[in-house]
């Protein structure tokens, strides 16, 4: 068997990454410096992100009291967790100018909405997503689910 020679423009083209809709987030840094607090996992999100893969989480805790006024003194820990998820199925290589986008938020624990008195709630993580019971627990709830489509223009 013979060696088949590659020309390095097909090398280049070859290890280039397909192009997407959104930009290639910079996970790398320090803990310090870096814009993602979890970082890059050894290069593994900079890898999902070039296959068209993007995970952002934000977890919010809050402890809070109520020290005077109100319905009654109370104190309260709750908190939420917040998941985005992009698809670039340009990026993937599926199809030309789609994304998909999925948020999904959860929420547990209390708060001191119910006890605090005021029409609007005086914590909004702990609001949202919305239940029947104030303080109701959320497994998880999909509260954003986009498709959307590019079409190039000629």
């Amino acid at each position: 068997m013979g060696l088949i020679a590659v020309s390095a423009p097909l090398i280049a083209m070859a290890q280039e990454q397909p192009k997407g809709l959104l930009p290639i987030p910079d996970y790398t840094g320090d803990a310090w410096t870096r814009a993602h607090l979890a970082g890059d996992f050894d290069g593994g999100r900079t890898a999902l992100a070039n296959r068209g893969i993007q995970l952002d989480v934000n977890w919010t805790q809050v402890a809070q009291s109520i020290v005077d006024g109100g319905r009654k003194t109370d104190n309260a820990y709750g908190g939420n967790i917040d998941t985005l998820i992009h698809l670039d199925l340009m990026r993937m290589g599926l199809i030309p100018g789609a994304l998909v986008t999925i948020r999904a938020e959860s929420r547990y624990g209390e708060s001191v909405n119910g006890a605090a008195g005021p029409i609007l709630p005086v914590n909004t993580d702990a609001f949202f997503p919305l239940t029947s019971g104030l303080d109701d627990g959320v497994c998880i709830a999909i509260t954003d689910l986009n498709y959307s489509w590019k079409t190039s223009s000629s």
